[in-house]
Protein backbone atom coordinates (compact mmCIF):
# COMPACT_ATOMS: atom_id res chain seq x y z
CA UNK A 1 0.00 0.00 0.00
CA UNK A 2 1.52 3.88 -0.66
CA UNK A 3 2.10 5.88 2.12
CA UNK A 4 0.77 9.47 1.26
CA UNK A 5 -0.33 12.75 2.30
CA UNK A 6 -3.89 13.12 2.83
CA UNK A 7 -3.94 15.62 0.12
CA UNK A 8 -2.14 13.13 -2.24
CA UNK A 9 -3.91 10.72 -4.79
CA UNK A 10 -3.11 7.46 -5.23
CA UNK A 11 -2.95 5.22 -7.93
CA UNK A 12 -1.97 1.03 -8.98
CA UNK A 13 -2.21 0.05 -11.66
CA UNK A 14 -1.38 -3.52 -12.86
CA UNK A 15 -1.01 -3.85 -16.38
CA UNK A 16 0.23 -6.61 -19.27
CA UNK A 17 1.05 -3.73 -21.89
CA UNK A 18 4.39 -1.75 -21.32
CA UNK A 19 2.31 1.28 -23.95
CA UNK A 20 -0.26 1.00 -21.10
CA UNK A 21 2.28 1.46 -18.40
CA UNK A 22 4.18 4.39 -20.13
CA UNK A 23 1.26 6.35 -20.90
CA UNK A 24 -0.36 6.07 -17.07
CA UNK A 25 3.00 6.83 -15.93
CA UNK A 26 3.27 10.02 -18.32
CA UNK A 27 -0.06 10.87 -16.93
CA UNK A 28 0.97 10.47 -13.25
CA UNK A 29 4.34 12.53 -13.97
CA UNK A 30 1.98 15.00 -15.66
CA UNK A 31 -0.49 15.29 -12.66
CA UNK A 32 1.51 16.88 -9.12
CA UNK A 33 -1.15 15.31 -6.61
CA UNK A 34 -0.65 11.73 -7.47
CA UNK A 35 1.47 8.61 -6.32
CA UNK A 36 1.56 5.77 -8.28
CA UNK A 37 2.59 2.36 -8.25
CA UNK A 38 2.55 0.99 -11.87
CA UNK A 39 3.43 -3.24 -11.76
CA UNK A 40 3.86 -5.32 -15.47
CA UNK A 41 2.04 -8.26 -14.68
CA UNK A 42 1.51 -11.38 -16.78
CA UNK A 43 -0.66 -13.30 -13.71
CA UNK A 44 -4.86 -13.98 -13.59
CA UNK A 45 -6.60 -12.11 -12.01
CA UNK A 46 -7.16 -14.15 -9.37
CA UNK A 47 -3.79 -12.94 -8.26
CA UNK A 48 -4.74 -9.37 -8.65
CA UNK A 49 -5.48 -8.98 -4.87
CA UNK A 50 -2.11 -9.72 -3.94
CA UNK A 51 -0.96 -7.69 -6.67
CA UNK A 52 -2.99 -4.57 -5.68
CA UNK A 53 -1.91 -5.27 -2.25
CA UNK A 54 -4.89 -3.18 -0.48
CA UNK A 55 -5.99 -0.98 -3.36
CA UNK A 56 -5.70 2.82 -3.50
CA UNK A 57 -7.63 5.96 -4.81
CA UNK A 58 -7.57 4.71 -8.06
CA UNK A 59 -7.28 1.22 -9.47
CA UNK A 60 -6.57 0.21 -13.33
CA UNK A 61 -6.39 -3.56 -13.94
CA UNK A 62 -5.52 -4.96 -17.57
CA UNK A 63 -7.46 -8.03 -17.74
CA UNK A 64 -6.75 -8.99 -21.20
CA UNK A 65 -9.43 -11.48 -22.62
CA UNK A 66 -10.80 -12.40 -19.67
CA UNK A 67 -13.67 -15.73 -19.26
CA UNK A 68 -16.23 -15.95 -16.99
CA UNK A 69 -13.95 -17.19 -14.23
CA UNK A 70 -11.85 -13.57 -15.09
CA UNK A 71 -15.17 -11.57 -14.79
CA UNK A 72 -15.97 -13.24 -11.36
CA UNK A 73 -12.66 -12.43 -9.83
CA UNK A 74 -13.13 -8.76 -11.18
CA UNK A 75 -16.59 -8.54 -9.30
CA UNK A 76 -14.79 -10.11 -6.14
CA UNK A 77 -12.27 -7.32 -6.78
CA UNK A 78 -14.66 -4.32 -6.61
CA UNK A 79 -15.79 -5.37 -2.88
CA UNK A 80 -12.65 -3.32 -1.87
CA UNK A 81 -10.62 -1.68 -4.23
CA UNK A 82 -13.68 0.72 -5.30
CA UNK A 83 -15.38 2.19 -2.24
CA UNK A 84 -15.40 5.56 -2.89
CA UNK A 85 -12.76 5.30 -5.45
CA UNK A 86 -12.66 4.41 -9.01
CA UNK A 87 -11.93 1.25 -11.08
CA UNK A 88 -11.07 1.25 -14.59
CA UNK A 89 -10.44 -2.54 -16.20
CA UNK A 90 -9.16 -2.91 -19.70
CA UNK A 91 -10.00 -5.57 -21.81
CA UNK A 92 -10.06 -7.22 -25.29
CA UNK A 93 -13.42 -7.18 -26.44
CA UNK A 94 -15.39 -6.52 -23.61
CA UNK A 95 -19.71 -7.44 -24.53
CA UNK A 96 -22.39 -5.23 -23.57
CA UNK A 97 -23.62 -7.79 -21.14
CA UNK A 98 -19.66 -7.78 -19.60
CA UNK A 99 -19.71 -4.35 -19.17
CA UNK A 100 -22.63 -4.28 -17.88
CA UNK A 101 -22.13 -6.80 -14.91
CA UNK A 102 -18.74 -5.33 -14.10
CA UNK A 103 -20.52 -1.68 -14.08
CA UNK A 104 -23.57 -3.39 -11.33
CA UNK A 105 -20.29 -4.74 -9.29
CA UNK A 106 -18.73 -1.40 -9.19
CA UNK A 107 -15.99 -0.75 -11.69
CA UNK A 108 -16.29 2.73 -12.92
CA UNK A 109 -14.48 2.48 -16.26
CA UNK A 110 -14.20 -0.12 -19.19
CA UNK A 111 -12.13 0.25 -21.70
CA UNK A 112 -11.47 -2.13 -24.86
CA UNK A 113 -7.46 -3.11 -25.76
CA UNK A 114 -5.53 -1.98 -27.86
CA UNK A 115 -6.57 0.86 -25.69
CA UNK A 116 -6.41 4.22 -27.74
CA UNK A 117 -4.09 7.24 -25.30
CA UNK A 118 -7.56 10.22 -24.92
CA UNK A 119 -9.62 7.47 -24.15
CA UNK A 120 -7.40 6.35 -21.04
CA UNK A 121 -6.81 9.94 -20.39
CA UNK A 122 -10.45 10.74 -20.32
CA UNK A 123 -10.95 7.68 -17.80
CA UNK A 124 -8.07 8.50 -15.64
CA UNK A 125 -9.02 12.54 -15.62
CA UNK A 126 -13.05 11.25 -14.62
CA UNK A 127 -11.30 9.22 -11.62
CA UNK A 128 -9.65 12.58 -10.68
CA UNK A 129 -12.58 14.14 -10.63
CA UNK A 130 -14.45 11.42 -8.93
CA UNK A 131 -11.87 11.40 -6.39
CA UNK A 132 -11.79 15.44 -6.03
CA UNK A 133 -16.11 15.19 -5.05
CA UNK A 134 -15.10 12.63 -3.06
CA UNK A 135 -13.33 14.23 -0.18
CA UNK A 136 -15.16 17.77 -0.86
CA UNK A 137 -18.05 15.67 0.61
CA UNK A 138 -16.14 13.81 3.06
CA UNK A 139 -18.22 14.37 6.42
CA UNK A 140 -16.07 17.10 9.39
CA UNK A 141 -14.67 14.83 11.76
CA UNK A 142 -16.92 14.49 14.90
CA UNK A 143 -17.10 13.43 18.15
CA UNK A 144 -18.62 10.51 18.35
CA UNK A 145 -19.31 8.12 21.16
CA UNK A 146 -18.44 4.46 21.28
CA UNK A 147 -20.09 1.73 23.23
CA UNK A 148 -18.64 -1.84 23.61
CA UNK A 149 -20.64 -5.19 24.88
CA UNK A 150 -18.58 -7.50 26.24
CA UNK A 151 -20.33 -10.76 27.36
CA UNK A 152 -19.47 -12.48 30.55
CA UNK A 153 -20.26 -15.63 29.00
CA UNK A 154 -21.39 -17.30 26.04
CA UNK A 155 -25.55 -17.20 25.77
CA UNK A 156 -25.88 -14.36 27.53
CA UNK A 157 -27.32 -12.42 24.89
CA UNK A 158 -24.74 -10.04 24.13
CA UNK A 159 -25.55 -9.98 20.24
CA UNK A 160 -29.29 -9.34 20.78
CA UNK A 161 -28.35 -6.71 23.04
CA UNK A 162 -25.90 -4.65 20.94
CA UNK A 163 -28.08 -4.67 18.13
CA UNK A 164 -31.46 -3.56 20.16
CA UNK A 165 -29.48 -0.92 21.75
CA UNK A 166 -28.15 0.48 18.70
CA UNK A 167 -31.99 0.67 17.21
CA UNK A 168 -33.19 1.91 20.29
CA UNK A 169 -30.24 5.00 19.92
CA UNK A 170 -31.93 5.35 16.37
CA UNK A 171 -35.13 5.85 17.47
CA UNK A 172 -34.23 7.99 20.20
CA UNK A 173 -32.95 10.14 17.43
CA UNK A 174 -29.88 10.07 18.59
CA UNK A 175 -28.57 10.91 15.17
CA UNK A 176 -26.63 8.62 12.66
CA UNK A 177 -26.12 4.60 14.52
CA UNK A 178 -23.72 2.39 13.60
CA UNK A 179 -23.37 -1.21 14.89
CA UNK A 180 -19.74 -2.91 14.28
CA UNK A 181 -19.43 -7.16 14.36
CA UNK A 182 -15.65 -7.75 15.42
CA UNK A 183 -16.34 -10.89 16.80
CA UNK A 184 -14.80 -12.40 13.01
CA UNK A 185 -15.02 -15.77 14.29
CA UNK A 186 -18.73 -16.12 15.39
CA UNK A 187 -20.19 -13.01 14.78
CA UNK A 188 -24.27 -12.89 14.42
CA UNK A 189 -24.72 -9.19 14.39
CA UNK A 190 -25.92 -8.73 10.40
CA UNK A 191 -27.88 -12.34 10.84
CA UNK A 192 -29.78 -11.41 13.79
CA UNK A 193 -31.24 -7.89 11.48
CA UNK A 194 -32.00 -10.20 8.66
CA UNK A 195 -29.23 -8.92 6.33
CA UNK A 196 -26.37 -10.28 4.12
CA UNK A 197 -24.42 -7.86 3.45
CA UNK A 198 -22.00 -7.69 0.35
CA UNK A 199 -18.81 -6.24 2.26
CA UNK A 200 -17.93 -6.93 6.13
CA UNK A 201 -14.94 -5.88 8.83
CA UNK A 202 -12.63 -7.66 6.77
CA UNK A 203 -13.24 -4.97 3.82
CA UNK A 204 -12.87 -2.80 6.30
CA UNK A 205 -8.89 -4.45 7.00
CA UNK A 206 -7.94 -4.70 3.91
CA UNK A 207 -8.62 -1.07 2.74
CA UNK A 208 -5.86 -0.67 5.45
CA UNK A 209 -4.76 3.20 5.13
CA UNK A 210 -7.63 3.85 2.55
CA UNK A 211 -10.40 3.18 5.18
CA UNK A 212 -12.13 7.01 6.03
CA UNK A 213 -15.53 7.98 6.71
CA UNK A 214 -16.78 7.74 2.90
CA UNK A 215 -15.52 4.57 2.75
CA UNK A 216 -16.51 3.18 5.76
CA UNK A 217 -20.04 4.03 5.16
CA UNK A 218 -20.20 3.12 1.97
CA UNK A 219 -19.04 -0.56 2.83
CA UNK A 220 -21.65 -0.47 5.65
CA UNK A 221 -25.34 -1.82 5.52
CA UNK A 222 -28.02 0.18 6.24
CA UNK A 223 -31.11 -1.74 8.33
CA UNK A 224 -34.52 -0.77 8.07
CA UNK A 225 -34.30 1.14 11.69
CA UNK A 226 -31.91 3.21 10.21
CA UNK A 227 -28.68 1.63 11.54
CA UNK A 228 -25.46 1.33 9.44
CA UNK A 229 -24.20 -2.24 10.10
CA UNK A 230 -21.00 -3.72 9.49
CA UNK A 231 -21.27 -7.26 9.64
CA UNK A 232 -18.72 -10.13 10.67
CA UNK A 233 -17.38 -12.60 8.17
CA UNK A 234 -19.62 -15.39 7.02
CA UNK A 235 -16.36 -17.46 7.62
CA UNK A 236 -14.66 -18.07 10.62
CA UNK A 237 -11.52 -16.02 11.09
CA UNK A 238 -8.06 -15.91 12.87
CA UNK A 239 -8.26 -12.57 15.26
CA UNK A 240 -4.85 -11.96 13.94
CA UNK A 241 -6.62 -10.76 11.01
CA UNK A 242 -7.16 -7.61 13.23
CA UNK A 243 -4.63 -5.47 14.60
CA UNK A 244 -3.50 -2.18 16.99
CA UNK A 245 -3.35 -0.15 13.91
CA UNK A 246 -6.79 -1.00 11.99
CA UNK A 247 -8.84 -0.68 15.30
CA UNK A 248 -6.82 2.69 15.46
CA UNK A 249 -8.33 3.43 12.25
CA UNK A 250 -11.58 2.09 12.63
CA UNK A 251 -12.26 4.23 15.83
CA UNK A 252 -11.11 7.38 14.64
CA UNK A 253 -13.56 6.75 11.54
CA UNK A 254 -16.76 5.50 13.10
CA UNK A 255 -16.10 8.90 15.59
CA UNK A 256 -16.51 11.41 12.33
CA UNK A 257 -19.25 8.95 10.83
CA UNK A 258 -21.99 7.84 13.56
CA UNK A 259 -23.11 9.82 16.69
CA UNK A 260 -23.24 6.80 18.44
CA UNK A 261 -21.58 3.14 17.45
CA UNK A 262 -21.85 -0.07 18.84
CA UNK A 263 -19.02 -2.91 18.71
CA UNK A 264 -20.02 -6.08 19.90
CA UNK A 265 -16.50 -8.01 20.27
CA UNK A 266 -15.43 -11.79 20.79
CA UNK A 267 -15.62 -14.08 24.01
CA UNK A 268 -12.17 -15.06 23.37
CA UNK A 269 -9.96 -12.18 23.66
CA UNK A 270 -6.54 -10.94 22.10
CA UNK A 271 -4.44 -7.91 22.34
CA UNK A 272 -6.71 -5.46 19.98
CA UNK A 273 -9.40 -6.61 22.43
CA UNK A 274 -7.85 -4.22 24.92
CA UNK A 275 -7.05 -1.58 22.40
CA UNK A 276 -10.54 -1.41 21.70
CA UNK A 277 -11.94 -0.89 25.12
CA UNK A 278 -9.23 1.34 25.59
CA UNK A 279 -10.74 3.62 22.95
CA UNK A 280 -14.27 3.12 23.77
CA UNK A 281 -16.10 5.72 25.73
CA UNK A 282 -17.81 2.99 27.72
CA UNK A 283 -18.00 -1.03 28.25
CA UNK A 284 -21.63 -2.22 28.31
CA UNK A 285 -20.90 -5.54 30.53
CA UNK A 286 -23.74 -7.61 29.39
CA UNK A 287 -24.70 -10.35 32.12
CA UNK A 288 -27.39 -12.63 33.30
CA UNK A 289 -28.17 -13.51 36.93
CA UNK A 290 -26.48 -16.93 37.30
CA UNK A 291 -23.52 -18.48 39.05
CA UNK A 292 -21.49 -19.30 35.69
CA UNK A 293 -22.04 -15.51 34.07
CA UNK A 294 -20.69 -14.08 37.91
CA UNK A 295 -17.67 -16.20 37.24
CA UNK A 296 -17.12 -14.91 33.68
CA UNK A 297 -17.80 -11.07 35.31
CA UNK A 298 -14.64 -11.84 37.78
CA UNK A 299 -12.58 -13.13 34.85
CA UNK A 300 -13.29 -9.50 32.48
CA UNK A 301 -13.19 -7.61 35.26
CA UNK A 302 -9.42 -9.20 35.99
CA UNK A 303 -8.86 -8.71 32.12
CA UNK A 304 -9.88 -5.12 32.52
CA UNK A 305 -6.99 -4.97 35.37
CA UNK A 306 -4.14 -7.07 33.04
CA UNK A 307 -5.49 -4.28 30.38
CA UNK A 308 -4.67 -1.53 32.41
CA UNK A 309 -8.17 -0.91 31.57
CA UNK A 310 -8.97 1.11 35.50
CA UNK A 311 -10.36 4.17 34.07
CA UNK A 312 -12.79 2.69 31.86
CA UNK A 313 -16.01 3.30 32.77
CA UNK A 314 -18.45 0.30 32.90
CA UNK A 315 -22.36 -0.31 32.96
CA UNK A 316 -23.38 -3.47 33.96
CA UNK A 317 -26.60 -5.12 31.85
CA UNK A 318 -28.49 -7.60 33.32
CA UNK A 319 -30.21 -9.35 30.57
CA UNK A 320 -33.14 -12.62 30.91
CA UNK A 321 -34.15 -11.12 34.02
CA UNK A 322 -36.64 -11.77 36.30
CA UNK A 323 -37.32 -9.73 39.87
CA UNK A 324 -36.92 -12.06 42.65
CA UNK A 325 -34.80 -11.25 45.76
CA UNK A 326 -32.08 -14.00 45.00
CA UNK A 327 -31.69 -12.25 41.16
CA UNK A 328 -31.64 -8.63 42.59
CA UNK A 329 -28.50 -9.93 45.21
CA UNK A 330 -26.86 -11.71 41.91
CA UNK A 331 -27.06 -8.53 39.90
CA UNK A 332 -25.92 -6.62 43.03
CA UNK A 333 -22.87 -9.02 43.78
CA UNK A 334 -21.57 -9.03 39.69
CA UNK A 335 -21.69 -5.17 39.63
CA UNK A 336 -19.65 -4.69 42.61
CA UNK A 337 -17.02 -7.10 40.84
CA UNK A 338 -16.77 -3.72 38.87
CA UNK A 339 -17.08 -1.58 41.63
CA UNK A 340 -20.44 0.10 40.48
CA UNK A 341 -24.43 -0.44 40.82
CA UNK A 342 -25.95 -2.38 38.08
CA UNK A 343 -27.08 0.14 35.16
CA UNK A 344 -30.26 -1.72 34.03
CA UNK A 345 -31.75 -4.89 33.12
CA UNK A 346 -33.69 -6.34 30.03
CA UNK A 347 -36.84 -8.52 31.08
CA UNK A 348 -36.90 -12.02 30.62
CA UNK A 349 -39.48 -12.69 27.60
CA UNK A 350 -38.95 -15.52 25.78
CA UNK A 351 -41.63 -15.54 23.61
CA UNK A 352 -40.41 -11.68 22.12
CA UNK A 353 -37.04 -13.00 21.70
CA UNK A 354 -38.00 -16.25 19.72
CA UNK A 355 -40.01 -13.92 17.44
CA UNK A 356 -37.54 -11.34 17.15
CA UNK A 357 -34.89 -14.16 16.61
CA UNK A 358 -37.18 -16.27 13.61
CA UNK A 359 -37.71 -13.32 12.14
CA UNK A 360 -34.50 -11.23 12.17
CA UNK A 361 -36.13 -8.19 13.90
CA UNK A 362 -35.82 -6.17 16.32
CA UNK A 363 -37.84 -6.21 19.67
CA UNK A 364 -39.67 -2.96 18.93
CA UNK A 365 -40.39 -4.51 15.51
CA UNK A 366 -41.50 -8.09 16.35
CA UNK A 367 -42.70 -7.16 19.99
CA UNK A 368 -43.36 -3.26 20.35
CA UNK A 369 -45.17 -3.30 23.63
CA UNK A 370 -43.89 -5.90 25.75
CA UNK A 371 -41.59 -4.36 28.33
CA UNK A 372 -38.12 -6.00 27.37
CA UNK A 373 -38.39 -3.37 24.63
CA UNK A 374 -39.48 -0.37 27.23
CA UNK A 375 -35.99 -2.34 29.00
CA UNK A 376 -33.81 -0.91 25.79
CA UNK A 377 -35.29 1.61 25.36
CA UNK A 378 -34.52 2.78 29.36
CA UNK A 379 -31.13 1.30 29.04
CA UNK A 380 -30.23 3.56 25.79
CA UNK A 381 -31.97 6.64 27.76
CA UNK A 382 -29.50 5.51 30.52
CA UNK A 383 -26.26 5.30 28.37
CA UNK A 384 -26.91 8.30 26.48
CA UNK A 385 -27.09 10.54 29.82
CA UNK A 386 -23.72 9.08 30.97
CA UNK A 387 -21.84 9.57 27.88
CA UNK A 388 -23.73 12.69 27.20
CA UNK A 389 -25.25 11.83 23.93
CA UNK A 390 -28.36 14.12 22.37
CA UNK A 391 -31.45 11.91 22.37
CA UNK A 392 -35.29 13.37 21.94
CA UNK A 393 -37.16 14.07 24.90
CA UNK A 394 -39.32 11.26 26.69
CA UNK A 395 -42.80 12.37 26.07
CA UNK A 396 -45.69 11.20 28.58
CA UNK A 397 -47.97 8.50 26.96
CA UNK A 398 -51.26 9.89 25.68
CA UNK A 399 -54.20 9.27 27.90
CA UNK A 400 -56.55 6.31 26.96
CA UNK A 401 -59.13 7.32 23.94
CA UNK A 402 -62.29 6.08 26.55
CA UNK A 403 -60.55 9.06 29.20
CA UNK A 404 -60.29 11.30 26.51
CA UNK A 405 -63.34 10.94 25.17
CA UNK A 406 -65.54 10.79 28.55
CA UNK A 407 -64.07 14.07 29.30
CA UNK A 408 -65.57 15.41 26.28
CA UNK A 409 -68.68 14.25 26.63
CA UNK A 410 -68.94 14.74 30.65
CA UNK A 411 -68.82 11.66 31.81
CA UNK A 412 -67.06 12.29 34.47
CA UNK A 413 -69.48 14.56 36.34
CA UNK A 414 -70.53 13.83 39.24
CA UNK A 415 -67.61 11.31 39.98
CA UNK A 416 -65.03 10.79 42.14
CA UNK A 417 -62.03 11.70 41.20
Amino acid sequence: MIGVQSHMKTLVAAVRSPETAAEIEAYCAAATDIVSEIKLVDTSIADAPSVINGGADIVVIEAGRAGGADIEALERLCAYVTRGGSFIVIMEEPSADVVRRLFRAGVTDVLPTPVAPMELVAALNAARDREFARRAAAPVAAKGRIVTVVKTAGGVGATTIAANLAGAFARLQAGRVALVDLDIQFGQAATTLDLRPRMNVLDAVRAGARLDPTLLASTMQAHSSGVLVLGAPSEITPLEAINEQFIERLFATLRAVAAVSVIEIPAAWSQWIGDVLDRSDLAVVVAEPTVRSAAGAARIAQSFVDFGLTKLGVYVLVNKYEKTIENNERAKRIAEIFRTKPGGAVRLDAKAAAEAGDRGLLFADAAARTQATKDFETNARNIAATLGIEIAEETAPAPPLERILAGRLGLNRGRNP
